[in-house]
């Protein structure tokens, strides 16, 4: 059954605050919401995976798989989740083997090492979703400084076939060090997954021009919500809640965000389930 929760994560002098759910892999799900923002967002959702706006060497592109099928932008922007580019992320996916019955939550890393679905599908499997983005790397170490992350995750990515220039800080990740708001996707057993956004000042008053750092995240998702693995998934701006509630828009926060055509969203079922507001 699909839970509605918030968190206050104090690191240091600084306070973050952060709406998520936890659900079973089945009732989560991508939405397409096209550039329509907000009126097209059918139910709860934030935003979805992560992409630079020109898709050149060094960037990347958004990657989402709803049942096997990309799901694209209803209108073209930034070359964003075109399917057919070259990319370079992780991803985290929800596999149903149908044949054996057997269901599967996890991340695989960088896409560029192994084409990814929907061309590779198997016969007998289906992917309800995928989602691009960071591996957050909770499971490669007790990573104690924001430095040694940035490294471990900097040396990682240098391994991708045909590498990169430059450095997380300003080519991965923009803003690795910096406090804004943050969307976060992980999972803390094969029955459970946590996503949601994270951002600063207060549960009545949040910004999404604050909120944990990179290295802030991974602590968050790992000892604060005990997730297994975790992926960072698009931010700054784009760290946004929406939902319907008696026919009105409503957002978190509530100054809104810029324009983004994917959400990671509920099932109806599911969100028929949590008491709103929220």
């Amino acid at each position: 059954m699909a839970r509605f929760n918030t968190v206050n994560f104090i690191t240091g002098t600084k306070t973050i605050v952060g709406k998520f759910f936890t659900c079973s892999p089945t009732e989560m799900t991508i939405n397409d919401v096209g550039l329509n923002y907000p009126s097209s967002w059918p139910g709860y959702g934030t935003n979805a995976s992560y992409f630079i706006p020109n898709d050149t060497s060094g960037t990347m592109t958004a990657f989402h798989i709803k049942n096997n099928s990309h799901v694209r932008a209803q209108t073209q922007k930034n070359n964003a989740d075109k399917g057919n580019v070259t990319t370079r992320m992780d991803y985290m996916y929800y596999e149903q083997n149908t044949m054996q019955g057997i269901n599967t939550i996890g991340i695989s890393r960088r896409v560029e090492e192994w084409p990814p679905p929907p061309s590779t599908i198997p016969v007998g499997y289906n992917y309800p979703w995928i989602i691009g983005g960071f591996d957050l790397m909770l499971q490669d170490g007790n990573y104690t400084t924001s430095a040694a992350l940035q490294t471990a995750l900097d040396n990682r990515f240098k391994q991708t076939p045909n590498g990169f220039s430059g450095n997380i800080s300003n080519v991965w990740i923009p803003g690795y060090n910096t406090s804004t708001g943050r969307t976060l996707i992980g999972y803390r057993s094969q029955s459970e997954v946590v996503f949601g956004i994270f951002v600063g000042g207060t549960q009545a008053n949040p910004s999404n021009s604050s909120g944990p750092t990179v290295f802030e995240c991974r602590q968050l998702m790992k000892d604060s919500l005990g997730c297994q693995r975790a992926l960072l998934v698009d931010g700054g701006g784009s760290t946004q809640a929406k939902w319907k509630q008696g026919g009105s828009d409503k957002s978190y926060p509530t100054s809104g965000g810029r324009q983004v055509f994917c959400q990671i969203a509920l099932t109806r079922a599911a969100a028929a389930t949590v008491s709103w507001p929220l």
